[in-house]
């Protein structure tokens, strides 16, 4: 992996110490900005007549980008996402997404638009179960700082939604940008780790089966939670 396309998440660290008293606020408004990195290596297969497989290929992926999320108010979320996609295939170039997402402590639901390889697609995204807690989640497109580098549809359990500074994690099952009849998906998950009231860090990472070659992305990144001056 190019590890150039790991130097953004060194700004927000950077941050983290910096002399400015912008701090989140408590009532639940307030911004995230995201900024991550990663990559990995994804099996390309050829298939017969009948989805058996009669070559595989490996193919080296990598993405950047950052993200940003924005609560004007507790139950309302805004998402955005820019970043570029690098797997020399189809999905080369860049990547962006937008949702706007309906956040009640119990459910939530959302709706967007993303665009990856110059395909634009549909961004969803819904919940059920407690934000701040344990919840059913499934995703699709949803804006990302690497884009659909873990995969491009995700449906697991999670915990930690909200903007509040808390760990959160999401794991289960990903249907990959490369999967096929042969292989559908895979699991994966993702966490976030708190290192102050306004900076976190994350850590995500996809398996996919494969005939030969291992089919595994990876992503790390860094978080600054921003609100209004106190």
């Amino acid at each position: 992996m190019n590890l150039t396309y790991l130097r953004a998440p060194a700004l927000l660290f950077i941050i983290q110490a910096a002399p400015f008293e912008i701090r989140p606020t408590d009532d639940g408004t307030g911004y995230r900005i995201t900024i991550a990195g990663g990559g990995g290596q994804y099996e390309e297969r050829i298939l017969g007549c009948a989805g058996e497989v009669l070559e595989a290929h490996p193919h080296k992926v990598q993405a950047a980008g950052a993200s940003a999320d924005y609560w004007p108010a507790p139950d309302v979320r805004i998402s955005a996402a820019v970043g570029v996609h690098d797997d020399g295939a189809r999905y080369d170039g860049g990547t962006a997404a937008i949702q706007v997402a309906g956040e009640e402590m119990k459910f939530g639901i959302g709706f967007g638009a993303a665009q990856i390889g110059g395909e634009l697609v549909p961004s969803a995204y819904l919940r059920v179960g407690s934000r701040d807690k344990g919840h059913f989640r499934f995703d699709a497109m949803r804006p990302e700082a690497t884009g659909p580098l873990l995969g491009d549809a995700k449906l697991g359990w999670a915990w930690g939604e909200g903007l509040q500074s808390r760990r959160g994690g999401f794991i289960g099952y990903t249907h990959g940008l490369y999967s096929d009849e042969s292989h559908n998906g895979g699991v994966f998950g993702e966490f976030r780790l708190p290192a102050s009231d306004r900076v976190a860090y994350s850590l995500g990472l996809s398996w996919r089966p494969s005939a030969q070659y291992a089919d595994l992305t990876g992503q790390v990144g860094v978080s600054l939670r921003l609100g209004a001056r106190h």
